[in-house]
């Protein structure tokens, strides 16, 4: 027998339970431990997205800090954290366009959002991780679900 060296494959099993091979002293029930998020920190204040919301909505935006993103996530699971700088964005191809509210268009790339009125809008440094890993660093997480 071929043992089976896929990605994914040696935690599979224990992905699929709330059991942990170790101790974690802080947990938090609001979603199961090994729930995958998308997390960010802006000004001190942590902010975790639940993926499987970002996956039922690939266009998402939210107000963080005084500051609104727009999050897009694509037909990977991949997501990416942006700068709106104000921008309310309306549509989203899954590629790299998308369009605001007044039909204007805008590139997503791997680092930015570009539009000819707005300029540049940098991506954020966004980290993906399971639930019961990130929350103990981060006690006062917001988090979206």
């Amino acid at each position: 027998m071929n043992p089976d060296y896929s990605e994914g494959v040696a935690y599979r099993d224990y992905l699929k339970t709330q059991e942990l091979m170790f101790p974690v002293r802080f947990m938090d029930s609001r979603l199961p431990n090994k729930q995958e998020i998308v997390a960010l920190l802006i000004e001190g204040q942590a902010f975790a997205y639940d993926t499987d919301v970002l996956r039922k909505n690939p266009l998402y935006q939210d107000h963080v800090e005084n500051r609104q993103v727009v999050i897009l996530t694509d037909q990977s699971g991949a997501s990416r954290i942006y700068d709106a700088d104000g921008v309310i964005f309306s549509r989203w191809v899954r590629q790299s366009n998308l369009t605001d509210t007044e039909k204007r268009s805008c590139q997503a790339t791997e680092d930015a959002l570009t539009s000819p009125s707005k300029g540049e809008r940098l991506r954020f440094p966004s980290h993906r991780a399971v639930w019961f890993g990130w929350f103990p660093q981060f006690l006062k997480t917001l988090l979206v679900h």
